[in-house]
Order: C-alpha cells, then structure tokens, then sequence
C-alpha cells in the first residue's frame, strides 16, 4: 500500500551536507546506494555558496549530472540567531542571496532555509523582506522550514517533521493545511528515543508515513522529499534503509543497479 502512494510522489532526495563525506565522495556514495536525487548545500566546505565563482557554481551542477544524479534543490539553513544578530546578519543575509542566485543559475532550484518570523526583531525582519524579496525577483522558490503555519506569508513552505512531532501535532494534517503552498518535506522522524531518525524504523517510527505519503499524493506534492540526516546516529545506514522501505526496495535490486 505504501509503495502505491509513494511512486506518486517524486523520489526522495538525499541531503548530501549531512553525510560526513567530501562533496565528490558524497556523490559517489548516493550512485553506491541508488540515491539517483540530491540537496546541494550552500554552507557545506567544498560548496560554500560565498566562496565560489559563477563558474565554480556551474561546476557542481556539472559534477552532480556527471554522477547520473539530479539536484534537487539548495540547503541554506543558518542559525536563526545570526539572521537576528547585528553583528552577523550581513554575512548571513549574503549567503542565503547567494544561494538564491546560485540557485537560479542551476535552473531555479528550490532554496531550502529558516527564515524569521514576519514580526520579529528589526535586524531579522530586514534580513526575512531582503531575502524574500531577491527570491521573488529570481523567480527561485524559497521554501521556509518550520511547522507549516505561516499559510498566509509570501514564501512557501517546508516542513521538518520532528519539529511537529515534538509538538504533539499531525504531520500529515500540516502538509494537507499547506496545500500548494509546501514546497519542501523533510523525511525524518523523531523516533520514540527522543532522537532524529530515519522513517519507518521499526519498533521506534512515531511518524505515520502511511498518512504522509497518501496527503501528498492527495495534494499533488510535486517536490523531492529530503532525507536529511542531520543529528542521526548513523547517516548512510539510516539514509539506505530510508530508501529501501520507503520505496519497498529489496537489497539484492538496489545492489544489482550498481554492481
């Protein structure tokens, strides 16, 4: 049954900044494990978004198509209290136009980040108007994390389960309440140990993938969800299996593709 709803939906994309690997092993281990769809990230060494050229920029789509995969979309999640802080909020607020214009260069990809609330600090709310505005003026979607409540801001939205899951509140029931407006999915849980995880982890999922794959089949949820595999025990174990049971994957298929 899951697998029916899911082939609905986009494959999943793998969050290369959280693998723990260079950028060229990061991509040389997504062909490994049949990740054929990756999230590029604006802050990691190698693709640090301020410190490459245009060219430079080019080059990772280059690397990313050369791997026989596809980008996705673009990662810039900073702390939220550099966007609040005189001190830092220049700097933050040029990674994230960086990133925007980044992502456009690589085909208007969605740019992924935390974004202030529209009635926070003075510093903060100018980073939010700048940052929102280059984005519009791109014609790049900036898909900001958080509980998909702010249905009525001009970014759109993405969703981070844990976030309502510590919350107490339905993930599925945030994705149908943002409609056309989610333009990005974590797909992480936060297991029963109190920890971030991979879905469908058996004996400790409190996520219902059931419920989230049928509302996003049921609202036309057209993204790539993002397995992103910040803070987990074991990133590449949890990002196969996350593959694997999410796509109803045997083991002995997924290694024949990449014998």
């Amino acid at each position: 049954m899951l697998t029916q709803l899911t082939s609905a939906i986009p494959e999943p994309s793998v969050a290369i900044e959280h693998l723990g690997l260079s950028f060229a092993d990061a991509l040389a281990w997504c062909s490994t494990a049949g990740a054929h769809a990756v999230q590029l990230s604006a802050t990691m060494p190698q693709t640090r978004v301020r410190t490459m050229d245009r060219s430079e920029r080019r080059g990772i789509g280059d690397a990313v198509r050369a791997s026989n995969a596809a980008a996705t979309g673009i990662d810039c999640i900073l702390p939220p209290e550099h966007l609040a802080d005189p001190a830092r909020a220049d700097t933050a607020a040029q990674a994230l136009l960086a990133a925007i214009e980044w992502a456009e260069l690589l085909g208007r990809l969605t740019v992924t980040t935390w974004l202030p609330a529209s009635d926070g600090q003075a510093t903060a709310l100018a980073v939010r108007t700048a940052v929102i505005a280059e984005a519009q003026r791109r014609g790049v979607t900036l898909a900001v994390l958080g509980g998909g409540h702010d249905t009525d801001g001009p970014a759109a939205i993405a969703i981070d389960p844990p976030v309502l899951l510590a919350a107490g509140e339905s993930v599925d029931a945030a994705c149908a309440r943002a409609g056309s407006r989610l333009a990005g999915l974590r797909l992480v849980d936060l297991l029963r140990s109190g920890h971030r995880g991979p879905v469908l982890q058996p004996g400790d999922a409190r996520l219902d993938a059931l419920a989230l794959a049928a509302t996003l089949a049921t609202i036309g949820f057209r993204a790539h969800p993002v397995i992103d595999a910040r803070g987990w025990a074991d990133a590449q174990t949890g990002i196969r299996s996350t593959l694997d049971r999410w796509l109803d994957r045997p083991l002995a298929a997924r290694g024949a593709a990449h014998a």
